[in-house]
């Protein structure tokens, strides 16, 4: 008997196969989406993040604050909504997946392609140089958050959204 081949365990939304759905789009299109994606990350990545001293995260501040506050309704407004792409959703369920299995040892280490590569398996997905390059930006959006001091992150949080 010939063995069966392992079924993938994700599979991209919409047809599969050459020149369907997301493999037909052009490198412009996904380094824009790239951009998007990594851009809505770090906002998500800060908005996550707590001040010192503080029990509540910057989110849970400016949710608060957006009661009685335009200006704070209006950040939070622009920065939470997930890109549109149907395959954002499942690139990004599969960061949230690496993302727990993430070595940290004296402190938070980048995501390895050796690691990804790992998960890759393990897990049965068969993840497209498209959707690994949007892994690796998230992740670098990530680390670079992960880095920043008060400061920063003030600034950054009170810098109005991209209306591009």
């Amino acid at each position: 008997h010939r063995r069966k081949r392992a079924r993938v365990v994700y599979q991209l939304p919409g047809r599969t196969g050459a020149g369907a759905g997301v493999h037909s789009r052009t490198r412009e299109f996904l380094a824009g989406l790239e951009d998007q994606v990594g851009g809505w990350a770090r906002h998500l990545f800060i908005l996550q993040r707590r001040a010192k001293g503080e029990k509540e995260t910057y989110r849970a501040q400016l949710e608060a604050a957006s009661i009685s506050s335009l200006a704070a309704a209006s950040l939070l407004e622009g920065r939470i909504a997930f890109p549109k792409c149907r395959s954002v959703p499942l690139v990004w369920h599969w960061f949230q997946q690496l993302h727990k299995e993430r070595d940290c040892g004296m402190s938070v280490q980048p995501l390895s392609s050796s690691q990804i590569v790992g998960w890759e398996k393990m897990y049965r997905v068969r993840v497209p140089l498209w959707a690994f390059r949007m892994i690796r930006r998230i992740d670098d959006e990530y680390m670079e958050v992960m880095g920043m001091d008060e400061e920063a992150i003030g600034k950054e949080l009170w810098k109005p959204p991209d209306t591009d």
